[in-house]
């Protein structure tokens, strides 16, 4: 692990707020041989001063990675778009079919292009939806 990555670790940790943080340790865990410590940030980070929606999504998209849905789901809660699309692939893949169902329809609810997520098949949530 590099010292690089320890750094913006700890500097996240100190400004769990800063995008342009969280981008960089993003940018050097995926140019990183072992990215264990970034990932374990990223699980256990305090995510509610992130507002950068692209932010969330990016560090959502790197733990779906590493087979981290409960976290990648979580980065993702809130968000609209394809992101929320993302949260429930993330809920589905976390084995949480309920709140996967909830999400897709408060998805479909606020984005009503049917283009957006046809791509979608959802076969163990589409009774009751």
């Amino acid at each position: 692990m590099s010292e690089e990555l320890k750094e913006l670790v700890d500097a996240c940790r100190e400004q769990p707020a800063s995008a342009a943080l969280l981008k960089a340790l993003l940018r050097a865990a995926r140019e990183e041989a072992d990215p264990a410590l970034a990932v374990g940030h990223l699980v256990e980070a305090d995510i509610a001063a992130v507002t950068d929606a692209g932010v969330r999504e990016s560090a959502s998209d790197f733990l779906m990675g590493f087979e981290e849905y409960q976290a990648a789901a979580r980065w993702l809660e809130g968000l609209s778009g394809d992101a929320a699309l993302k949260h429930v692939h993330a809920l589905l893949a976390a084995g949480r079919e309920q709140e996967a169902a909830q999400a897709y329809r408060a998805a479909i609810a606020g984005e009503p292009d049917p283009v957006s997520y046809t791509h979608l098949t959802l076969p163990t949530i589409t009774s009751g939806c």
